[in-house]
């Protein structure tokens, strides 16, 4: 492993500051260093010296917090039949694949077949939920 002296810091900044590439510095610094010193070794550390082109980077900012998640309310699944359902209960389907299809039940939301909860699942907007 390579010990990086300020002189080696020095060197990589100043060449990447005039355009060379990686693959060109890595054996002009281990000639100074006299070990070898590889191509991602110089990326590497040109990266951790927050350097680009050879000029310091302002450091990120920090990202904003996310909103908190919506609390969805606890919903109690009546698991109402195909022949049960009607226009005053939720058509969500809360089995797969295999009968007894069994549906949500709940009281939908007025004019949408499903209820609170689920159209909140089944409706999106275009950022996302």
């Amino acid at each position: 492993m390579i010990e990086w002296t300020p002189e080696l810091d020095a060197e990589l900044l100043a060449w990447r500051s005039h355009g060379w590439a990686f693959r060109v510095i890595a054996p002009k610094l281990s000639e100074l260093a006299g070990a070898e010193i590889t191509t991602n070794a110089c990326i590497g550390r040109h990266g951790r010296l927050k350097a680009r082109n050879g000029k310091v980077m302002a450091p990120r900012r920090k990202a904003r917090p996310l909103p908190p998640p919506k609390i969805q309310p606890k919903v109690t699944l009546g698991k109402v039949t195909l022949q049960e359902l009607n226009s005053s209960t939720c058509r969500w389907p809360v089995t797969s694949g295999w009968p007894p299809y069994l549906f949500c039940g709940a009281t939908p939301l007025d004019g949408l077949p499903y209820c609170a909860h689920h159209a909140d699942m089944g409706y999106t907007t275009r950022g996302g939920r």
